[in-house]
């Protein structure tokens, strides 16, 4: 059987994009979840990859626009403290400002033609 890792995701900017290097920048979205009685927020550490995307993602990951990521899932863990700690976040490929996100920013789409394996050093990466 073939395995599928792929994660589309649409949420609220929680915390605005962090350029870590030329092709890695990190933020987080937020979600707000039924959960059958209220709506609890979820965040999700987000990942992005490429030298393209980066440089969209600058101008449109800003704290409360809504966009959509595009990418997979994967494990992560690192040393803080002594301790190990272990995180789930989305490599995203590809991110997308939603059209009825705030009105005064320009809506850009982030190119997919990047190449997607590039090398990134996980342990630089600490959300």
């Amino acid at each position: 059987m073939a395995n599928l890792n792929k994660v589309i995701l649409t949420g609220t900017v929680a915390r605005d994009f962090e350029k870590k290097t030329d092709k890695l920048g990190v933020f987080s979205i937020c979600q707000n979840i039924w959960n059958g009685s209220e709506e609890k927020p979820h965040f999700f550490a987000i990942a992005l990859i490429g030298e393209k995307n980066c440089s969209t993602a600058e101008k449109i990951v800003k704290k409360g626009n809504q966009i959509t990521v595009e990418g997979s899932l994967e494990n992560h863990s690192y040393e803080k403290d002594g301790k190990t700690i272990s995180t789930l976040q989305i490599k995203a490929f590809s991110i997308y400002l939603n059209k009825f996100s705030n009105k005064n920013q320009n809506q850009e789409e982030a190119p997919s033609d990047e190449v997607l394996d590039e090398e990134v050093n996980w342990d630089e990466i600490q959300f």
